[in-house]
């Protein structure tokens, strides 16, 4: 769909499986937000930054499920090169830098709110209702807590499953904070 995306879910990675079942797990989120962009009617694209990919692999939009043409999210790939990539201290030892990355898709992100987060989560439905809705206001700053789950998460089950596993399946809840309970 052609909107103007309301949100944009900026995101840094490659395809070189950093952290162990990477592939998997950035086809799990971008199910997710696909399924759930639809579910809420929540006009929003995702940019994909792809930092210093690796020669001779497939880019990550190749090998990422895409949108369908009646979805209410759109993802756009932006590629850091290798060159660029090496113009950078430590490039030598630090393959992808993951903030300067986000920095790269957040100056290209085209709606009014950003979402700055990483290539491994489910949103829960509470959430994207909330993101959804029309209570953002401009000049806040807005967090979620992060719950951490197993990772023999079924990519294969539907969203709504792999969202009630996640709830019964929380390993730590991270971001709570006893001095900010708002």
């Amino acid at each position: 769909m052609s909107e103007n995306p309301r949100i944009s879910f900026v995101v840094a990675s490659r395809n070189d499986n950093h952290g162990g079942d990477m592939l998997k797990r950035m086809r799990i989120f971008t199910k997710g937000l696909l399924y759930q962009c639809k579910k809420f009617k929540l006009r929003a694209e995702v940019v994909f930054v792809e930092w210093n990919p690796e020669p001779g692999k497939d880019l990550l939009h190749q090998i990422l499920p895409g949108p369908k043409p009646d979805d209410y999210l759109t993802i756009r790939y932006v590629v850091v090169p290798n060159q660029i990539h090496h113009e950078l201290k430590y490039s030598d030892r630090i393959p992808l830098f993951q903030m300067i990355a986000k920095d790269v898709g957040i100056r290209r992100a085209q709606a009014p709110f950003v979402v700055c987060t990483n290539v491994d989560l489910l949103f829960s439905d509470k959430l994207m209702k909330f993101l959804s809705g029309n209570n953002l206001e401009n000049d806040n700053y807005y967090r979620a807590n992060r719950c951490d789950i197993p990772r023999e998460i079924d990519s294969s089950m539907p969203v709504n499953d792999m969202l009630a596993y996640s709830k019964k399946n929380i390993i730590q809840r991270l971001g709570k904070d006893a001095n900010f309970p708002e």
